[in-house]
């Protein structure tokens, strides 16, 4: 994985990789890796079947984590994202086209937060919102 993030020029200092699965404590990835990464497959011969794997905020049609998030929001059906969560961490990162039209990649991470998990959540779906609502 490391070769591949490498050779596709993907800063790779700044992730632990320890058994693959993201789930050891001992992972580590941040918001800029992501956003690198989400990158290079939007310029991908990969992209539209990547793209069309990922959950789709607001749509109750879809069986994915978001289709309960962004409902009745400029985001709605329009934004497409990998959700992540563990103990005390909260992690959203996709694409969402602008109202202006552009393609927007993006990555929100709270990591040993306070409070409820209902509270990141609600605000991490206002940072969405306001990603659509870009001119």
């Amino acid at each position: 994985i490391e070769n591949w993030l490498e050779s596709e020029h993907i800063d790779t200092g700044g992730i632990f990789i320890h058994d693959g699965s993201g789930l050891a404590l001992i992972d580590r990835v941040s918001t800029r890796f992501l956003v690198d990464l989400l990158i290079t497959m939007k310029n991908s011969e990969v992209f539209e079947p990547f793209y069309h794997s990922l959950p789709i905020a607001g749509d109750s049609d879809d069986i994915g984590t978001l289709r309960g998030y962004c409902r009745n929001t400029r985001a709605a059906k329009n934004l497409r994202a990998k959700t992540g969560s563990h103990i005390r961490i909260r992690a959203h990162s996709g694409y969402v086209t602008s109202r202006s039209g552009q393609m927007i990649c993006f990555s929100i991470i709270a990591n040993d937060y306070t409070g409820s998990s209902r509270t990141i959540n609600n605000l991490h779906e206002k940072v969405m919102v306001e990603l659509a609502e870009l001119q």
